[in-house]
């Protein structure tokens, strides 16, 4: 049984779920270029590849502790978002400017790692997998679902990127600022509600 389609159809599906990391991912597209936004996409792939290890060999201690600690995952990643809405609103964007924000390999850490704070996104693969009812009998087997998964999951970000550097070629850096303070409403909304969420829960 060839899983490659079927981790391209899970990875492609979870990957079109918008979240933070598609916000951030336009945000930098937008304002740093195609590269900056791949490697946003690369960190990304890399987390639900690990989350996806997870659910499709079932490795269920890993699973348990990772949940176990997602409230404090959560409230870190939050916080980071905060951080990231933060440099967004003050950033100016120039075409004309050679450097990157930061660079791509600190671009695709620190993307793994926000992605890394949701752990409840194993579940989903792991539903996705019943629904179609795979199994993994073999190490080529989970390595066929792993790779059909980045790739499924990575093509999202590539045809994103690529939306957005088309749509920046176009645009004035006036009208790529706008969207820039747009994002970071927008991640600033995501951190406040992961943060609020989050104390709920503590105090609950």
């Amino acid at each position: 049984m060839h899983l490659i389609p079927y981790g391209i159809i899970i990875g492609l599906s979870i990957g079109l779920i918008i979240g933070p990391i598609a916000v951030l991912c336009v945000r930098r597209s937008m304002s740093d270029g195609f590269l900056m936004g791949i490697a946003t996409g690369l960190g990304a792939a890399g987390a639900h590849i690990i989350f996806g290890s997870i659910a499709a060999f079932g490795l269920t201690a890993v699973k348990n502790l990772l949940i176990s600690y997602g409230t404090w995952l959560r409230l870190a990643g939050s916080i980071y978002l905060l951080y990231l809405a933060y440099k967004a609103a003050t950033k100016t964007v120039s075409f004309k400017q050679e450097d990157q924000t930061m660079p791509y390999p600190q671009a695709i850490i620190s993307t793994f790692l926000l992605n890394m704070t949701n752990p409840v996104v194993i579940t989903s693969y792991a539903a996705f997998l019943t629904m179609f009812n795979v199994s993994i009998i073999s190490i080529g087997g989970g390595i066929q679902l792993l790779c059909g998964i980045f790739l499924g999951n990575f093509s999202v970000w590539v045809g994103l990127s690529g939306a957005c550097v088309f749509l920046r070629s176009r645009s004035s850096e006036q009208i790529v600022t706008r969207v820039n303070k747009g994002a970071a409403v927008i991640l600033a909304a995501f951190g406040i509600v992961g943060v609020a969420t989050t104390l709920y829960t503590f105090i609950s």
